[in-house]
C-alpha cells in the first residue's frame, strides 16, 4: 500500500499530502517524515493564554483526528483525571523550576488503547519568566511491550531454576551435551564453551 506524509505549512496552516514515493521537498517534509517514523509528536503550551498546539503526529499518538488541540477540560474528559493531573503537574514543574524535564507515563486513549509515552519538555524563558513550555512526546509502546516480554521470559527462566537441580543440560538427539547452565555462573565448574 501507498503511505502518505502529512505536513503543515506555518504560514497558512493548510495540509499538504505528499506520496511517500516522492522525495521530501523541504525541511518541513523531512521533519514530518522523521516525526511519523519515530512516532514523535511535538507540542507547545502558552503559559499566559493556557492554549496548547500539537503537530499531526501528536494527534496520531493521542488517537484523535487532526484539528483543534483539546483544551485542558477536553483533555481531562478524553484521558481521565489522573492523566490530566500528570500533564498539569509537568507544566507546573517546568514553569516553576525553569528547567527541562523528562518522564515516562501511560495513558488510555479514547479508543481504549493503552500507550506508553516518553515526554520531554523545556521552558521558553522571556524576561526571566517562563512564557511557554515546548515539548515532545514519543510513543514508546512497542519498546515497553518488548521490555515486559523480555522480563517475563527472564522471570520464567528464573522460576525454572528455582525448581530444578543445580544444573540444566541441553542434549541433542545423539545425546551430546549442547549447552549447560547453573543457577549462577559462579556455580559452574567450567564455562560451557570450555566444557563443551
Amino acid at each position: 500500500g501507498e503511505t502518505y506524509v502529512t505536513t503543515h505549512k506555518k504560514t497558512d496552516k493548510t495540509c499538504q499530502i505528499h506520496s511517500s514515493n516522492e522525495e521530501p521537498s523541504g525541511d518541513n517534509d523531512m521533519r514530518a517524515l522523521a516525526c511519523r517514523l519515530a512516532k514523535i509528536g511535538t507540542w507547545s503550551h502558552d503559559i499566559q493564554t493556557g492554549t496548547t498546539v500539537w503537530n499531526d503526529e501528536a494527534f496520531q499518538i493521542y488517537e484523535l483526528d487532526t484539528g483543534k488541540t483539546p483544551d485542558f477540560e477536553e483533555f481531562r474528559a478524553l484521558y481521565g483525571d489522573e492523566t490530566a493531573a500528570h500533564y498539569k503537574s509537568v507544566i507546573q514543574r517546568v514553569t516553576s523550576e525553569k528547567k527541562p524535564f523528562t518522564c515516562e507515563c501511560t495513558l488510555t486513549t479514547p479508543r481504549g488503547n493503552t500507550k506508553w509515552l516518553r515526554v520531554f519538555c523545556e521552558p521558553v524563558i522571556e524576561n526571566g519568566e517562563v512564557s511557554r513550555v515546548n515539548g515532545v512526546i514519543q510513543d514508546i509502546t512497542a519498546l515497553e511491550l518488548a521490555r515486559q516480554h523480555a522480563s517475563s521470559r527472564e522471570t520464567i527462566l528464573d522460576a525454572i531454576f528455582q525448581v530444578l537441580p543445580d544444573y540444566l543440560f541441553l542434549f541433542d538427539r545423539n545425546g551430546s551435551i549442547q549447552d549447560y547452565r547453573a543457577r549462577k555462573d559462579s556455580e559452574l565448574y567450567r564455562p560451557p564453551e570450555q566444557f563443551i
